[in-house]
């Protein structure tokens, strides 16, 4: 499928990423079904789809998360697309300084491993999926950010408008997280 460069598209096997979600800090129905779809075959029982990472990046006080202004989405998470035979983990850190001027030294990882996947439905001329590899981070909610894309910290108990899975996605992400 490929878009607009070379992604890794399902179906295919892309070995370093089943890697990833096996190891996924919360286990869901979602990333059950991603490693079925990286484990066939039959690529006729599929719809389009492509791999993609993003970035949870919540403040050190937990109240605050950072999001990005995007075209279609509204206000989401920093990620995007992943190079082919690019883990997630690098892609995720890839879009989040791309996106928002941050660089793997002005966040900390929360756990060793993608903390969830979730997913997105594109429509247009060619409906297809996108499966999300979520990492989570804490950073500093001082920083500088570019203006790229319109970053910016918000409270989580008042999110603009944007994809509506964020409210599922951020109870469960703060249990990761020490007290």
């Amino acid at each position: 499928m490929g878009f607009p460069h070379p992604t890794p598209d399902l179906p295919g096997k892309w070995p370093a990423l089943r890697a990833e979600v096996i190891a996924v800090q919360i286990p869901t129905q979602e990333s059950q079904t991603l490693l079925q779809l990286l484990d066939t075959d039959a690529p006729e029982l599929l719809e389009p789809a492509h791999i993609c990472a993003t970035t949870w990046v919540l403040s050190q006080d937990h109240c605050h998360t950072l999001l990005v202004q995007h075209s279609t989405l509204g206000w989401s998470t920093p990620g995007g697309h992943l190079n082919q035979h690019e883990t997630s983990r690098n892609g995720a850190l890839r879009e989040l300084l791309e996106e928002t001027g941050l660089d793997a030294a002005a966040v900390q990882i929360v756990g060793n491993a993608p903390a969830i996947i979730h997913q997105h439905r594109t429509a247009g001329e060619i409906p297809h999926q996108h499966w999300n590899i979520g990492w989570l981070y804490v950073g500093d909610s001082a920083a500088s950010l570019t203006s790229t894309h319109g970053a910016q910290w918000w409270p989580i108990d008042k999110l603009p408008t944007g994809p509506e899975d964020r409210g599922i996605i951020f109870p469960k992400l703060l249990q990761l997280l020490p007290l």
